[in-house]
């Protein structure tokens, strides 16, 4: 029901971020677009017709970056946990939180939607987003529970979202936290972290949190900050190999104990036998790279179950 006008806005200020809630605007303005992606001047209309380009609806030439200082093409800044901005010729354009768009006023609107689009601060749309889990998500959680790890969601989303989709995940109701900032976030991992923290994270939201979590993760890369931060990336629609890497790493930790116990037998037997004077130079160098391969074959035989498909 947007104007043409608007629209377009709507599309400058979400074509190049990497948001999730962004990425599912900009899909949702292609549908409604008739199924065609925006050319120069932003998303067609439903008619199929498009509104001739101003000067900062031109196309891009590959110079356009995020906060150009170019007068004739918008600017957009983003303001992390909060919302976007895009200055163009005709005003200032936002989207994000419920009162984002004009923080001063003393007229707040119903925290009811998960973002705003505005104009000169004027409310032009109230946007809702509704998400699914991953179709393992549940099963996934469900194992590491069972394992004894302690599963939580930080989340900036309204506290009523979170708890739902905690419900739907097994997350108890005390684990699922909503509303929060960048920062609460981090204070929030700082407080409880003792080098044991692993935080998956997708977006500039959870950075802060990323720097103070012992390992990280990220299902995002190419298009986001955090795969610069992470310690490993998982690719895929479901959350298994999240578990997995649990299990390669108990795998690790047993085959390098297996190691560092037959290097310790070996050496007290072999400096006892040669104190005893029954070493010779022909059983050393034998022995010797006979203890090489048996520790390289019990690192492999360790490593096995890491190597297995399933």
């Amino acid at each position: 029901a947007l104007e043409p006008v608007a629209r377009r806005r709507l599309w400058q200020l979400v074509e190049n971020n990497p948001h999730p809630t962004a990425r599912a605007v900009q899909e949702a303005l292609a549908w409604t677009g008739g199924g065609r992606w925006p050319v120069a001047g932003g998303p067609l209309t439903g008619s199929g017709s498009r509104e001739p380009a101003t000067d900062d609806m031109k196309p891009d030439t590959g110079d356009r970056k995020l906060g150009t200082s170019n007068p004739e093409l918008p600017r957009v800044e983003e303001v992390v946990g909060q919302g976007v901005r895009l200055h163009a010729a005709d005003g200032v354009w936002s989207l994000g939180r419920a009162g984002f768009s004009n923080p001063h006023s003393e007229i707040r609107t119903p925290q009811s939607s998960d973002a705003e689009l505005a104009h000169d601060g004027r409310v032009l749309a109230q946007l809702h987003f509704v998400e699914s889990a991953r179709s393992d998500a549940r099963a996934e959680i469900a194992a590491l529970q069972k394992e004894g790890r302690k599963v939580y969601i930080l989340s900036g989303d309204r506290p009523d979202k979170v708890a739902a989709l905690a419900a739907v995940l097994g997350v108890p109701a005390a684990n699922a936290l909503g509303g929060l900032t960048p920062e609460q976030k981090r204070d929030w991992v700082l407080a409880q972290d003792a080098r044991d923290t692993l935080m998956l994270g997708d977006g500039a939201n959870d950075s802060l949190a990323f720097d103070a979590a012992f390992a990280r993760g990220t299902p995002v890369i190419h298009r986001g900050m955090l795969e610069r931060k992470c310690d490993f990336y998982y690719l895929g629609r479901g959350l298994r190999g999240v578990r997995r890497l649990f299990a390669v790493a108990e795998l690790r930790r047993r085959a390098i104990r297996r190691v560092f116990v037959f290097a310790v037998c070996y050496n007290v037997g072999t400096v006892t036998l040669a104190l005893a004077g029954l070493v010779n130079p022909l059983v050393a160098a034998v022995a010797m790279p006979t203890s090489a391969l048996l520790s390289l074959a019990l690192a492999t035989a360790g490593m096995r179950g890491a190597w297995r498909t399933e």
